[in-house]
């Protein structure tokens, strides 16, 4: 998950008091500090998926999902796995954020449901095109891409298919790794999943 967690660039750069609002571990005090505290923690919420294996039913909630993102950074943040009430330069309003989540766990369980488990393209669309939609709603302060990355792969795996590899194949470096990953979602931004649903296999 490293490769990919926000705000790799400025490892050592100190964070301002306003940003640390919630943090739990009271030693934090850089990027690299938080992004050590929460590749520990976001490595948990991977465990408690494994251990308990969760059906489709039981991960197309609102609920799920929320606890999902409270198994994965819980241990650093004090409002894991609740909707942000801010407005940010990313994601619907946040007034719209439970309205947009369910929506989306609804369509995906309809999708789900209608998609023949031997199209192995279809089940990563359907899987990838939950995970565009949900780093688009941005219902979290922080960690969406990691979150809906890990329940991806909860799902297609529920789907019989292997888990999203995530740019790890790639013999490339961290950044450049990122950079495709970020470039894959603005292709997606334009309507196309192309990109993404390569990148997530790549």
């Amino acid at each position: 998950m490293g490769h990919l967690a926000e705000g790799d660039d400025d490892a050592n750069t100190p964070w301002a008091d306003h940003a640390l609002i919630g943090l739990i571990p009271s030693w934090v005090s850089t990027r690299g500090d938080l992004n050590d505290v929460e590749a520990l923690n976001v490595n948990d919420g991977y465990q408690w998926l494994r251990s308990t294996e969760p059906t489709i039913d039981q991960m197309l909630t609102a609920e799920f999902v929320r606890e999902l993102h409270g198994r994965m950074f819980g241990d650093v943040w004090t409002w894991a796995g609740t909707y942000r009430r801010t407005e940010t330069n990313l994601g619907v309003d946040w007034w719209e954020i439970a309205m947009r989540v369910t929506q989306l766990v609804d369509d995906l369980r309809y999708r789900a449901e209608h998609t023949p488990t031997e199209n192995s393209e279809n089940i990563d669309l359907t899987c990838i095109e939950y995970h565009h939609r949900m780093v688009t709603i941005h219902p979290f302060p922080n960690g969406n891409g990691r979150h809906s990355r890990a329940f991806c792969d909860a799902l297609v795996s529920a789907l019989g298919r292997p888990q999203f590899t995530w740019g790890r194949l790639s013999i490339v470096s961290d950044r450049a790794t990122r950079r495709a990953y970020i470039e894959s979602l603005q292709s997606a931004d334009d309507g196309d999943l192309t990109d993404l649903c390569l990148f997530a296999r790549s």
